[in-house]
């Protein structure tokens, strides 16, 4: 019976390549930073106003691969309340931070499928 044998070249290449793909898909800080100031300018946009204040506290925050977006501080401590309302006060939910980021699904994954591509492209994967 005869032998046969394969030889598969640049597997640790396409491997190095992919490890690289996915290092930079996970630290795309700058897209992350970005969308989380869009989605908390959106929300600061929607946000009920009375005096402003909810809406000037409203920010994002990306640190540790984690993004941030707050509403809120010592002198704005409704910020919660206004977000999901309070039933046993009668005060209904006027959402803002909720909707903003739904509003803004279609840019994140916009952003993401973007990010993605240049990186497939940056290491030849296309």
């Amino acid at each position: 019976m005869a032998e046969a044998s394969i030889t598969i070249k640049g597997v640790e290449e396409v491997k190095s390549s992919l490890n690289k793909l996915a290092k930079d898909i996970e630290q795309n800080s700058n897209v992350i930073s970005d969308l989380g100031k869009t989605i908390a300018n959106s929300a600061s946009a929607i946000a009920p106003k009375l005096t402003g204040a909810l809406a000037s506290s409203i920010g994002s925050k990306f640190e540790n691969k984690t993004l941030q977006i707050y509403a809120g501080n010592k002198s704005v401590p409704y910020a919660g309340v206004i977000e999901y309302g309070w039933p046993q006060h009668n005060i209904d939910a006027q959402p803002y931070l909720n909707t903003a980021l739904k509003e803004n699904m279609g840019l994140i994954e916009k952003k993401y499928d973007e990010q993605i591509a240049q990186s497939i492209k940056k290491y030849n994967l296309d």
